[in-house]
């Protein structure tokens, strides 16, 4: 009997430590899946909120109207003879130079499509981890599915980090020289050169100042992300007649507005950009308005 019993209160005590072993790691996985969610939340209503979303989306729009330029420096620990920088480029090899801008233009596109399918990605798994969070509070989460969406999580925080270091990254980034852009009967000593991409911010229409008027058009831009106007840049002004005829005229100006005299009652498109330079790399956008001339009054 006595064994028996021992038995018994053994049996027991497992029984006892069984359960409290249960409840601890029930505990313990509502403890981590609280935790998790908790993380998420705060991450959808900081970095990835409607508002910081928007921004994203408009700071890769942003850079994907940007036009970008190849600009070249000495090396100065290589040249103690400085050159100024028209000499450079009246010393440049032209092959060399045309494989040094189909490298940046490669390069550009490289950083813009990488920049495009972070931001998908990020898109995606905010989706993904507002339906989680949605759902923790309804069901069921087993551990492998939380561990997945640690994982994910982890994951959008990486490619935040790294969406917003390669924005920064595109506006002003180096180019690897395969070879010395000016060939070596060219100059001697032979400067060594570095190449730079360097982005411009793209030209707008200031769609609530441009205007039709009666035979004429008032057009005003700027360029996005500088709170001055230089006056030292130059734009070129394309004006297509859209109907009845399809006609087309140019002009170049300093200025960031301008008054054109046109037919009344008629369609135009119109497009702004600045003035094509030689060191230009790439540029796939520029902006376009579409205005109807008013009737003259009789």
């Amino acid at each position: 009997m006595e064994a028996e019993w021992r038995g018994q209160e053994v049996t027991a005590q497992v029984e006892t430590q069984v359960e409290t072993q249960v409840e601890t790691q029930v505990e313990t996985q509502v403890d981590v899946l609280s935790d998790l969610r908790s993380q998420m939340v705060e991450l959808l209503c900081s970095r990835l909120s409607d508002s910081s979303m928007t921004v994203l989306q408009e700071k890769l729009l942003l850079v994907q109207r940007c036009s970008y330029y190849l600009e070249l420096s000495e090396e100065q620990e290589q040249s103690p003879a400085h050159l100024p920088v028209s000499a450079l480029w009246s010393l440049l090899n032209l092959q060399r130079l045309r494989r040094a801008m189909d490298e940046g233009r490669t390069q550009v596109r490289l950083q813009l499509t990488l920049l495009q399918l972070l931001h998908q990605e990020i898109l995606r798994s905010c989706r993904e981890l507002q339906a989680f969070v949605g759902r923790s509070d309804r069901e069921p989460l087993d551990a492998s599915e939380a561990a997945s969406k640690q994982q994910q999580l982890h994951q959008t925080r990486r490619h935040l980090r790294s969406f917003q270091r390669r924005l920064d990254e595109s506006r002003v980034s180096p180019i690897h020289l395969r070879t010395q852009l000016i060939s070596s009967a060219a100059v001697f000593p032979v400067p060594r050169l570095s190449a730079t991409l360097v982005a411009s911010w793209p030209v707008l229409f200031d769609r609530s100042e441009s205007k039709a008027l009666p035979g004429s058009v008032y057009l005003s831009w700027n360029v996005a992300g500088e709170q001055f106007t230089e006056q030292q840049q130059q734009f070129e002004v394309h004006i297509k007649s859209l109907h009845p005829a399809d006609q087309h005229s140019q002009v170049a100006t300093s200025r960031f507005t301008m008054n054109v005299l046109l037919v009344p009652d008629r369609l135009y498109e119109f497009s702004v950009r600045r003035v094509q330079a030689f060191n230009l790399v790439y540029q796939d956008w520029v902006d376009r308005i579409t205005l109807k001339t008013l009737q003259l009054s009789s």
